[in-house]
């Protein structure tokens, strides 16, 4: 696994800050801004949550670093982050896991273009759709036939929610460390 996780950070791409999580993060992180009920997710005391998918964290931390510094243009995040999900799963599944999550935030530069340049860099990197996406959207599988779903990714509204604006853009992607492992 600690191979496998070292070499996704090499292989990013310039210009994406890699970023450490906490495990924990504020109670509804995640069914705040997206449609995810609050009872797939641990909750614990002292109005905070087990994180059970770091993209959520990753574009707080992006609308965060926009709001901030508005004119420098897109945020590129990534993070290697262990989840933990209130959800039942099928014979060989585990309700944790490690996902290596890509996160890009930028405002709406007219004509797709900062969608495009997002998903060229997302889609790059990944190189080799779903419910709360808006518009595109991958799927990461493997084999043949690709019979084991590896990720996914795809635009979401979260950053334009947290920064209570439409122009912005967010793009999110992430992969099962411990499926790609097992396929090693």
């Amino acid at each position: 696994m600690a191979a496998a996780e070292a070499r996704m950070w090499e292989l990013l791409p310039g210009g994406v800050d890699g970023v450490e999580l906490a495990p924990v993060a504020p109670l509804g992180t995640c069914s705040a801004i997206g449609p995810v009920s609050q009872n797939r997710i641990v909750s614990a005391m002292r109005s905070v949550e087990v994180v059970s998918d770091p993209t959520n964290a990753l574009a707080i931390e992006a609308a965060d670093r926009r709001l901030r510094r508005r004119a420098d243009g897109p945020v590129h995040l990534a993070a290697s982050h262990r989840v933990l999900r209130a959800q039942r799963f099928g014979p060989g599944m585990s309700s944790h896991f490690r996902l290596f999550a890509l996160v890009s935030s930028g405002r709406d530069g007219g004509s797709g273009r900062t969608e495009a340049g997002m998903l060229r860099l997302h889609l790059g990197y990944w190189r080799r759709g779903r419910g709360y996406y808006v518009g595109a959207a991958v799927r990461i599988t493997a084999g043949s036939d690709a019979a084991v779903e590896l990720g996914d990714g795809g635009f979401t509204t979260w950053t334009a929610q947290l920064m209570g604006d439409a122009k912005e853009r967010c793009l999110i992607s992430c992969l099962a460390m411990d499926r790609l492992v097992t396929l090693m």
